[in-house]
């Protein structure tokens, strides 16, 4: 529409043909509104302009980059075309459901907004930089799995449902929340791949708290006063990588160890249990152990690895074995 509002309205469906293009338009005033359902065989494209989804399904086999994509519908996304847009919304009260794998690469946000609800139904949903924002009153369905890759940022506003499993393919993926209390929280399980990072926050306000098990092979890390916390329930946590911020199991929490584990420190509170039966498990922090709750260390061994002085944890703690494996003794 080249008049005030701007915004033109396609009520049937769309198509585009393999090497053809179709432009929302050339700047931020512009925006394209398609009711009907969507196959993208070419190019969605449009300088500063909005490509609005209010139809029931967008199959995209080739390349959407337009400035903003906008679902406002109850619709499905598949294909394996790219959607490259740079800011990528699930509008209000949208209803989204996945019906193969799809990847999005947003130079700025994946943004789900309040009462919308993302569904990967069963399907992988890759996220390829930029950030992953659930504002309150945001839901992914545990169904399926967000994968990411390269950096990426998932701010995890208060009073909204991370529930789909967490894969931290490749690269740098923060999990947080960016505003006050700071505590972001991750309801389905965690998997973080070799060579991959989870940073749980940048500076001693943020904490995690983990709602499933957690399998992790790269890193799990942030700066000085950042806590990993596993809230009540029953949660394994296994794999061959390291976790170099203090865990805290609060009441209620039950954490066992599938495997061996390089940790920082762990803080078990009154109703917590943590059991590392048969595992071996390396601490580096000055103080390893805060043990208030119940430790089962059955043909266990702990190792005290740090590098700098570390004192031996003994408060209602029975040993299996322990290592002294501290060049400062």
């Amino acid at each position: 529409d080249l008049s005030s509002p701007y915004r033109g309205r396609l009520y049937g469906n769309v198509t585009i043909d393999n090497g053809a293009t179709l432009h929302s338009g050339s700047s931020s005033s512009f925006s394209l509104e398609v009711y009907g359902n969507v196959i993208n065989n070419g190019t969605i494209t449009g300088f500063g302009a909005a490509f609005i989804l209010r139809g029931t399904s967008l199959i995209n086999n080739n390349t959407i980059t337009s400035s903003f994509l906008r679902i406002n519908s109850t619709a499905t996304l598949s294909g394996p075309g790219t959607f490259s847009s740079p800011n990528i919304y699930l509008d209000t009260s949208s209803q989204v459901t996945l019906n193969s794998d799809i990847t999005v690469s947003p130079s700025n946000v994946f943004s789900i907004s309040s009462g919308a609800v993302f569904n990967p139904n069963l399907n992988t949903f890759t996220i390829s930089g930029g950030e992953l924002e659930l504002v309150n009153g945001a839901t992914i369905t545990n169904s399926g799995t967000v994968r990411t890759l390269g950096t990426v940022y998932c701010d995890i506003r208060n009073g909204s449902a991370f529930n789909a499993t967490l894969n931290v393919s490749t690269g740098s993926t923060t999990a947080n929340d960016q505003a006050s209390p700071y505590k972001g929280r991750l309801f389905g399980n965690v998997v973080v791949n070799i060579g991959a990072e989870l940073k749980v926050g940048t500076s001693s306000s943020y904490s995690l708290d983990l709602y499933g098990n957690v399998t992790n092979n790269g890193s799990i890390n942030g700066t000085t006063g950042t806590l990993l916390t596993f809230v009540s329930g029953v949660h394994t946590l296994q794999g061959t990588g390291s976790v170099t911020v203090p865990v805290v199991i609060l009441n209620g929490g039950t954490v066992t160890m599938g495997s061996g584990h390089q940790m920082f420190s762990v803080n078990i509170n009154a109703g917590g249990l943590f059991n590392i039966s048969n595992n071996h498990i390396k601490f580096s922090a000055a103080v390893p152990i805060i043990q208030n709750g119940t430790i089962n260390t059955t043909n266990s061994i702990v190792e005290y690895n740090g590098i700098s002085l570390q004192t031996i944890s003994t408060s209602n703690i029975t040993y299996g074995g322990v290592i002294i494996n501290n060049p400062s003794g």
